[in-house]
C-alpha cells in the first residue's frame, strides 16, 4: 500500500494534463493513502482543471492564486512528487472504477467552488493589470521607435537626391528597426518568468538551488540518503556539496558548539571551513535529528 502519499502529491497528481480527476476519498482507496479529506483543495483543483482545458499543465501557481485555503500555497512549497509516483498513481487510477471528473466532487466541493472563483477573478483582475501596464509601456516605445523610424526614412530620401551613387552602396535602403510588438508574449512571459514550485518570480524564488541539486546524477541510494548540501546561490552547485561522512557530521556539531575552526571535505573534493558555508546553526540542528533521511538541505545566513 502507498501510504507515503500526502495531500501535496493528490494535488500534484492532478497538475498533469488528461490525468483522471479524483476526490481525495477516492484517491485513498485506490492509492491506499490515509489523506484528510478536504473539499476546498478538491474545488479549487477543479476549477483550475476548468481554466486550462484537459491538454494543459496547470502551474503550481494556479493554485496557490485560488487561495481557498492558506495550506494550498504552503503545500507548493514542498518539492514536487517524484515522477514515480505521479506515474503509479495515473495508472492505478485510470485502471480503477471510481468516479472521475466533476462528478468525483461531493457536494462540499461543489459549494465552495462560486468562493474559489470569485477569488480566482481578483487574481486574474490583479494579473490583467500587470498585463496592460506593460502592454501600455511596450506602446510608448513603440510611439518612439516609429518617430525615430520617420527620421531614418527622411534621411534616406535626402540621401538618394543628394548622391544616389553613395545611396545605392547602403544596399537596403530605408533600414526598418525592430517592432516592439511584444502583445502576444507578454502573457506568456508573465507565467514563463514565475516558478513552477512556489509562483514566485525569479528574484524572490529560492527553489533554483533545490533545481540545481536535483540536476545532480547521483545513482548510489546511500550517497543520495546522506548528502548535504549548504544552500546558496552558486554557479558550481557542487562547491555546495557534502557527503555526511561521520567524521565530517562531527565537524558541523563542532562549528556548531563554536569551533570556527572545523573544516569539511566538499562533494568536488575541496577542503573547506564549515565557516566560510556560513550554515544556520539551527538549521544544522534540524539536520542533526533527521540525519541520514536525506538528501538534506542546510539554509545558510
Amino acid at each position: 500500500m502507498d501510504s507515503d502519499y500526502e495531500l501535496a502529491d493528490y494535488i500534484e497528481y492532478h497538475l498533469d494534463p488528461s490525468c483522471d480527476m479524483v476526490s481525495i476519498r477516492d484517491f485513498n482507496a485506490v492509492m491506499g493513502s490515509n489523506i484528510e479529506e478536504n473539499d476546498k483543495v478538491e474545488a479549487a483543483i477543479v476549477l483550475a482543471r476548468d481554466q486550462w482545458g484537459p491538454n494543459d499543465f496547470i502551474p503550481p501557481q494556479v493554485i496557490q492564486q485560488q487561495t481557498v485555503l492558506d495550506e494550498i500555497s504552503n503545500l507548493m512549497k514542498i518539492r514536487p512528487s517524484s515522477k514515480k509516483k505521479k506515474s503509479k498513481a495515473k495508472k492505478k487510477i485510470k485502471g480503477s472504477k471510481v468516479k472521475k471528473g466533476k462528478a468525483a466532487l461531493k457536494k462540499g466541493a461543489k459549494k465552495l467552488m462560486g468562493k474559489a472563483k470569485g477569488l480566482l477573478g481578483k487574481s486574474s483582475k490583479k494579473l490583467q493589470k500587470s498585463i496592460v501596464k506593460k502592454k501600455s509601456d511596450v506602446d510608448k516605445a513603440q510611439i518612439k521607435v516609429d518617430s525615430l523610424q520617420k527620421k531614418v526614412d527622411k534621411e534616406c530620401d535626402k540621401l538618394k537626391k543628394k548622391d544616389p551613387e553613395a545611396h545605392g552602396k547602403l544596399g537596403q535602403c530605408k533600414p526598418k528597426l525592430m517592432s516592439l510588438d511584444l502583445e502576444d508574449e507578454l502573457i506568456e512571459d508573465e507565467y514563463e518568468d514565475m516558478c513552477d514550485k512556489c509562483g514566485k518570480t525569479p528574484d524572490v524564488c529560492d527553489h533554483e538551488f533545490e533545481d540545481k541539486l536535483d540536476a545532480v546524477s547521483i545513482e548510489d541510494a546511500q550517497t543520495l540518503q546522506h548528502l548535504v548540501a549548504f544552500k546558496s546561490k552558486c554557479n558550481d552547485i557542487q562547491d555546495r556539496m557534502m557527503k555526511g561522512k561521520g567524521r565530517y557530521i562531527q565537524q558541523l556539531k563542532a562549528y556548531v558548539s563554536g569551533d570556527n575552526t572545523a573544516e569539511v571535505r566538499m562533494f568536488n573534493g575541496k577542503k573547506v571551513k564549515v565557516s566560510s558555508l556560513n550554515p544556520n546553526k539551527d538549521s544544522l540542528r534540524t539536520l542533526f535529528a533527521t540525519f541520514p533521511s536525506g538528501p538534506h538541505i542546510v539554509e545558510c545566513d
